[in-house]
């Protein structure tokens, strides 16, 4: 299995790729200490508001077919998210994605601080 991912953020320059910062590791496997994302009764979306200066992990399960949208918003525009089902990365340094998904199962969702510490709203609509 897959024990850890790094993201790396590259830029272009003239007509070249420029790493932009350091890369980020981190642990998957496990969805610990991952919040769960939780919608009310009858709602198709949920919210969760935090402060991160490295990742905050979110979990919840979805089916194949579905349809998920997801926005981060930050009033800094300093915080970005990655989704992942197993291993497979569903989006990398999102703001906002909406897509079919691809499998049944648990989805984790990583908030990151892209700069400093992130104070940010996180919500996920499933259709």
């Amino acid at each position: 299995g897959v024990d850890f991912i790094d993201t790396e953020t590259w830029t272009i320059q003239g007509s070249h790729l420029a790493e932009a910062g350091k890369p980020i590791r981190r642990r998957i496997g496990s969805a610990e200490g991952a919040r769960p994302i939780r919608f009310a009764k009858g709602a198709s979306s949920g919210t969760v508001k935090g402060t991160t200066s490295g990742i905050d992990p979110y979990v919840l399960q979805a089916r194949e077919g579905q349809t998920m949208t997801v926005r981060i918003t930050a009033p800094q525009k300093n915080a970005a998210f990655e989704i992942l089902i197993d291993d497979y990365t569903v989006a990398c340094r999102a703001t906002e994605w909406a897509g079919e998904l691809p499998a049944t199962g648990t989805y984790r969702i990583f908030v990151l601080a892209t700069q400093g510490s992130a104070a940010y709203e996180l919500t996920v609509a499933i259709r």
